[in-house]
């Protein structure tokens, strides 16, 4: 399993929070939730569990872990009270493309269909909810002075020291966030930064190691 970051980008700072993931029995990747707290902004927290960072609000003070998946969704939408499925079944696999919220009795509805059928329901679900959120287009994950990403380094490379490498390379900081924002896999970002800003992937390969 790689290495999990938590960037955290406002009007005042940033920061790359390494975060302690723990996969437990059921394939599910947790996190502690002191690991979060004690980094980040406490009004940010809040925002956090207020958009459903714990399934069930009431809960939440008693949680010493919460579901990764669970972050990663409630960045984009308010999920209290939802399961939120892994479309294509791997829980391993926590990018938001992969990930739509439903009701509880929705969810444990489609562990009795087969695979395919599952899939298809959980894309239908996905465009239905996409299409909500145009319409409200405000959440965590599109906030143009608080944006809270989850990335993957797949290849043991500080993520802190090529964000604060292109920062000093890219001077426009809404294009950064988008370079931040598209990316989960970090081989799919370096791939996408050597065809897109070649000047800059020369320079990260001579002073960064991209690859082991």
């Amino acid at each position: 399993m790689g290495r999990f970051y938590l960037v955290v980008d406002s009007k005042k700072e940033s920061k790359v929070i390494t975060l302690e993931i723990i996969r437990y029995k059921d394939g599910y990747l947790r996190l502690k939730s002191d690991n979060l707290l004690k980094n980040i902004n406490e009004k940010f927290y809040k925002i956090l569990l207020d958009n459903g960072l714990f399934s069930y609000k009431k809960y939440r003070a008693y949680n010493t872990y919460f579901l990764l998946h669970r972050l990663v969704a409630c960045l984009y939408d308010d999920i209290s009270n939802l399961d939120i499925h892994h479309i294509d079944e791997n829980r391993g696999y926590n990018h938001i493309d992969n990930l739509v919220p439903m009701t509880k009795e929705r969810n444990i509805s489609l562990n009795s269909l087969e695979y395919n059928k599952v899939l298809r329901i959980g894309q239908e679900e996905k465009r239905k909810w996409l299409k909500k959120l145009s319409k409200k287009n405000k959440n965590l994950a599109n906030n143009p002075y608080i944006q809270f990403e989850i990335l993957k380094n797949a290849l043991g490379t500080s993520i802190q020291e090529i964000y604060s490498h292109i920062k000093k390379k890219i001077k426009n900081i809404q294009t950064i966030r988008n370079i931040i924002n598209y990316f989960y896999h970090f081989k799919e970002f370096i791939i996408w930064l050597e065809y897109s800003y070649k000047n800059i992937y020369e320079d990260l390969n001579k002073n960064v190691r991209l690859y082991p």
